[in-house]
């Protein structure tokens, strides 16, 4: 176990460092999100199962709970994800500052209003986390998985950045912004509660769909199983 929580927050630290990177310089692409998630996907070698995400993490609670395989340890080892995953994405954030000495936030485009915001949160944060929770059942290609969310978070970037952000990830909403609001006095925290919101009702969707999603698969396998003679 501690080899895994050792993976989430390093997992959790490059991701954050490099959109802290991008939010901070102002400069680079929409690929840096998720070529840092792969990054750190591959850098961890996917043995906590690369989640990096608040919301990712407690999706899969929610997935144990609706399996029935909820135990104490599974909710001692996800609530462990979890607290590092806000510590280690404020280390990421406080390291890019570092780097580039000086900070920028993350908020909703003056262009859009926060229900928008809110609803491009949710619903491409929808695509990650189901995207997250399928690539757990590639048990021979965790590569294939890695790159099936970093390309939703990819798709993300470009559909909604300009509106929310593209956040989806509630450690690195926070842990930017709160970078951004220790070193400038007078700021505040402003739309980060929408990555919260956003992220985690995404993920609450994710779950039940993901549920739904893999009954089907077990019925068709059922089906496809040759039936003994009666």
């Amino acid at each position: 176990m501690i080899c895994r929580f050792a993976a989430e927050a390093a997992g959790t630290y490059i991701l954050t460092l490099g959109v802290a990177m991008l939010v901070y310089t102002g400069n680079g692409t929409s690929y840096w999100p998720a070529l840092s998630l792969f990054t750190a996907m591959n850098f961890t070698g996917f043995i906590s199962g690369g989640q990096f995400n608040p919301a990712v993490s407690a999706a899969a609670l929610g997935k144990n709970f609706l399996q029935r395989s909820l135990t104490i340890e599974v909710i001692i080892e996800l609530g462990g994800y979890i607290i590092l995953q806000f510590v280690f994405g404020f280390l990421g954030a406080f390291t890019s500052y570092a780097i580039v000495g000086q900070t920028n936030d993350i908020k909703i485009a003056n262009s859009s209003g926060t229900v928008e915001g809110v609803f491009a949160e949710v619903a491409f944060s929808t695509a990650l986390v189901g995207c997250a929770m399928m690539a757990g059942e590639y048990k021979e290609s965790p590569l294939l998985g890695g790159g099936a969310v970093a390309s939703a978070l990819l798709a993300g970037a470009y559909a909604v950045g300009g509106i929310s952000g593209a956040v989806f990830n509630p450690a690195v909403g926070l842990g930017v912004n709160l970078m951004h609001i220790m070193e400038n006095t007078g700021s505040s925290i402003k739309d980060t509660w929408v990555y919260f919101l956003g992220p985690f009702g995404g993920a609450a969707i994710a779950v039940c769909l993901n549920f739904i999603f893999l009954l089907q698969v077990k019925e068709d396998d059922y089906k496809q199983q040759p039936q003994e003679d009666e």
